[in-house]
């Protein structure tokens, strides 16, 4: 889902140091071994509804592409996959995204993705980590049920909704968020991984 440079970047840096540990080793060495990316091992399958941990965030930020992101030199905010993010009272957000930005697989990124994206993370029954982070969006409290004992051997209860009502599709490159309060960082906490977009067919298969 990134732009072409970057896939050629990280592919380039994976020969390199595939060569480089083949160049270091004689032809008695045993196949196979490990190549260590940004210094940690990920301790869960790459997804950005999922990942908590730094390892695999870092792997992560380096596949996919959020609504917006920090700039590197200046940690100033701007927008990445949104082609602008519009509101009057820090409450309620008209997000319009850029077309043409597809995922690995081909597909367009649409509307629906985000939204799709973040009412199935939220959603208690599909045990996503990154759920929390959706507690600001209007009707979370919908879709997210606690845990009465944690690690025991209960349940959290069904939620009554598998949707938010504060995510609206408008069209298929425009969507609105209605969060519970005003929040002036909202456009900062929507560069987190949590917020990224999934494709059609993470649903479907």
């Amino acid at each position: 889902m990134h732009a072409w440079r970057r896939v050629a970047a990280l592919t380039t840096l994976a020969l390199a140091l595939g060569l480089a540990t083949a160049a270091c080793s004689d032809s008695k060495s045993d196949s196979g071994g490990q190549v260590s990316v940004f210094t940690t091992r990920p301790e869960n399958p790459l997804n950005p509804l999922a990942t908590t941990e730094v390892g695999g965030g870092r792997i992560i930020r380096s596949m996919f592409t959020g609504l917006t992101s920090a700039d590197p030199d200046t940690a100033e905010m701007k927008n990445a996959m949104a082609e602008s993010i519009e509101t009057t009272d820090s409450q309620n957000y008209t997000i319009a995204l850029k077309r043409g930005w597809k995922f690995h697989d081909g597909s367009e990124v649409k509307a629906k993705n985000f939204v799709d994206a973040w009412n199935y993370a939220a959603y208690t029954p599909n045990g996503m980590q990154n759920a929390p982070f959706y507690e600001n969006i209007e009707g979370f409290d919908q879709v997210h049920t606690i845990d009465p004992d944690q690690e025991g051997p209960e349940q959290a209860p069904t939620p009554p909704s598998e949707k938010m009502s504060g995510l609206e599709i408008i069209d298929d490159y425009t969507f609105k968020v209605k969060l519970t309060s005003p929040l002036s960082i909202f456009t900062t906490k929507i560069s987190y991984v949590a917020f990224y977009p999934m494709p059609d067919v993470f649903f479907t298969n």
